[in-house]
């Protein structure tokens, strides 16, 4: 699993939002070797929760949707709950991807 995290500042030092998610996730995928996931953490806004997406294997990314863990945006799997932090979502969704084998 390739982990990256993103504060609200760095959006803000940049000009970019949530938005920008999925450039950023294609472009990761491009740079980086081949992982079966990419996870990107992103604080929303200044000192609020933690949300994330998921690239990667398609049938890693379906068989987390199939478990109500998030939905499909793009090509990339939106998870549906945000986090109080950068550790407990890489906690909790590392533990959902470690539960299918990942």
């Amino acid at each position: 699993v390739l982990w990256s995290f993103v504060t609200a500042e760095d959006f803000g030092k940049t000009g970019r939002s949530e938005k920008d998610i999925p450039h950023l996730m294609s472009h990761m995928q491009k740079e980086f070797p081949p992982h079966s996931i990419t996870a990107i953490l992103y604080q929303e806004n200044e000192g609020g929760s933690v949300a994330v997406t998921l690239g990667g294997k398609r049938q890693i990314l379906e068989a987390l949707e199939s478990r109500g863990v998030g939905k499909f945006m793009s090509p990339y799997l939106r998870v549906s709950s945000n986090f109080e932090s950068f550790r407990e979502a890489e906690e909790i969704v590392g533990s959902l991807i470690s539960s299918i084998g990942v």
